[in-house]
C-alpha cells in the first residue's frame, strides 16, 4: 500500500492553452498580458487567479509561462504563449 499522495499537473496558461474552462476564469494569452498597459501587475493578477483557482481544484503545478520572451518570431509554438519579444517587458 502507497500511502503517498499523488501530484495533479496541469498546463492552464490563459488563450489557446487552457485545458480547465468552466469553472474556470478565461484568462488572456501571455501575449496580450505583456501587451498591457501595466505588465508586471498584469502578470502578477493573471498568475494570482490561475494560482487560487488550481489550488481550490486540488492541482499542485502548473506549467504556465512565467518568463517566456519570444525570441524567434518564425517559431509557431512560442508566439502568444511568450509575454513579448522584448525581454525588457518580460522582466519588468
Amino acid at each position: 500500500p502507497n500511502n503517498r499522495r499523488q501530484l495533479v499537473l496541469i498546463d492552464q496558461e490563459g488563450g489557446r492553452v487552457q485545458r480547465i474552462k468552466s469553472p474556470a476564469t478565461i484568462v488572456p494569452a501571455m501575449r496580450d498580458v505583456g501587451a498591457s498597459n501595466k505588465p508586471p501587475h498584469a502578470a502578477s493578477q493573471v498568475g494570482r487567479v490561475l494560482g487560487t483557482e488550481l489550488r481550490a481544484m486540488g492541482v499542485d503545478v502548473n506549467f504556465a509561462p512565467v518568463a517566456d520572451v519570444d525570441t524567434n518570431p518564425d517559431n509557431p509554438v512560442i508566439g502568444a504563449r511568450a509575454f513579448s519579444r522584448d525581454s525588457q517587458v518580460v522582466g519588468g
